[in-house]
């Protein structure tokens, strides 16, 4: 049977992303794709451990689709459209919604060390409130998870 539930993990690998601040250090772009890269495959280890969750990534583009495919081995990669990231977030969580599942919970990929404990929260309160949303917010601005039914 297949998972009524999906984590959508942003990906920011392998571009730099100029519009926040999430690496201070002066990185060139070789260290910063191999950060970002760790990134993607710890969120990735660390939300596979949670069970009956299908997990897929959302590319960039169609050219970021393609890299990531070549490295994530069992993992959907795909690209959603859209002018903006929310766009792009609300048209992958609608496809999801249309194709059966229930639940998405959207992760950012550069936010590795969230406690585990968090996210598994944010899901409880999907699975008791039906039309639920749930937000983990950042102090910057932003978020780092957000799930809805």
């Amino acid at each position: 049977m297949p998972a009524k539930k999906l984590f959508l993990i942003h990906s920011r690998y392998p571009f730099v992303d100029t519009s926040a601040a999430t690496v201070s250090v002066p990185f060139d772009e070789n260290q910063t794709a191999s950060l970002y890269q760790a990134f993607l495959l710890d969120t990735i280890e660390r939300l596979s451990q949670i069970p009956g969750i299908a997990i897929r990534v959302m590319a960039a583009n169609d050219t970021e689709m393609k890299h990531l495919a070549g490295f994530l081995d069992g993992v959907e990669v795909d690209y959603y459209s859209g002018d903006t990231i929310g766009d792009r977030f609300a048209n992958a969580a609608e496809e999801a919604f249309n194709n059966g599942i229930r639940q998405v919970f959207i992760v950012d990929s550069a936010v590795p060390s969230v406690p585990i404990r968090i996210i598994q929260s944010g899901l409880s309160l999907l699975e008791v409130f039906e039309d639920a949303f749930a937000i983990a917010p950042i102090e910057r601005g932003g978020f780092y998870a957000v799930g809805m039914n």
